[in-house]
């Protein structure tokens, strides 16, 4: 009796990813964006030279204020909410005028 090689081989083990705690942004308001965005150290711009970014009235993600205005994180160069700034989220007073 010829046996299939294939019946020996066990499937490959699935590597277990960690599970990474990412908060979800939805809306960011400029002062949390320029507090927690990659493109903004000490802030002073740092990201591309041309930028166009379409704001809203809304609530901020970060923050929690409400009736200011809001854009999606990625016009930030995505947010650093993992602790890796110094800064406090609560200090932020959304009272930015455009």
């Amino acid at each position: 009796m010829i046996k299939d090689p294939k019946e020996n081989i066990k499937p490959a083990k699935k590597r277990e990813r960690k599970e990474r705690k990412i908060r979800e942004v939805d809306y960011v308001c400029h002062q949390c964006g320029v507090t927690y965005g990659r493109w903004y150290r000490l802030g002073e711009y740092n990201g591309p030279p041309y930028l166009c970014a379409t704001y809203h009235m809304g609530t901020c993600s970060v923050c929690n204020v409400s009736n200011v205005p809001v854009t999606e994180e990625r016009d930030y160069g995505y947010l650093e909410l993992d602790g890796s700034r110094d800064r406090k989220r609560n200090n932020c007073s959304s009272t930015t005028q455009f």
